[in-house]
């Protein structure tokens, strides 16, 4: 019985319509080629097995006839028959616990590669994960050192501006004094003359 379980699920698996990955096509190929060649040796054990059913049946008949007994060609036939249906029941037996057996280590092999697969894949993403989050981490430490050095720079920037406008204004005192000193020069020789 389990074993025509594992070769059912196995010939599902086989004739499945749906996308297959690499994994069951190339489980499905070796179950094809290892079933079609047990199928086949199978036959010929078979016409083997009948052939020496019906040359025990000859070796009986010649026995019986040694020892004074007689076997007519129906009984030979009858004899003939019984022993090739026990040796083809032995052979299904045996055929049918060889594909049970591949067909269970396919599915084992299938279980376990999957396994294999889901394993690396978790392994793949984990260290997709950890690359990402480094490279998060890297651009935030760029994104924070830019907006420091900007506000460097605006800070550099409003104190250029503090200074020039400090400059200016000392400037235009500076020249209102000049202005003031020349009007009072001015006034001064004005009054000379």
């Amino acid at each position: 019985q389990s074993y025509l379980a594992a070769i059912n699920s196995v010939n599902e698996t086989v004739n499945a319509n749906a996308k297959r990955s690499t994994v069951d096509s190339t489980l499905s190929g070796l179950w094809k080629v290892f079933d079609a060649a047990v199928l086949e040796l199978g036959s010929e054990l078979c016409d083997s097995l009948s052939n020496k059913a019906i040359f025990e049946a000859c070796v009986k008949q010649d026995t019986l006839k040694m020892t004074g007994r007689r076997m007519n060609d129906l009984e030979k036939k009858a004899d003939a028959e019984v022993r090739k249906a026990e040796y083809e029941s032995v052979l299904k037996s045996t055929i049918l616990r060889l594909r049970g057996s591949y067909a269970d280590v396919l599915l084992a092999a299938k279980e376990e590669i999957k396994s294999s697969l889901e394993k690396q894949a978790k392994e793949i993403e984990s260290n997709q994960d950890k690359q990402i989050s480094d490279l998060v981490r890297s651009y935030e430490r760029r994104a924070a050192d830019a907006q420091r050095k900007a506000l460097e720079v605006e800070r550099s920037y409003e104190k250029r501006v503090e200074n020039a406008e400090r400059k200016a204004i000392e400037l235009e005192i500076s020249y209102e004094e000049a202005i003031a000193e020349l009007q009072t020069s001015c006034s001064i020789k004005s009054r000379k003359i």
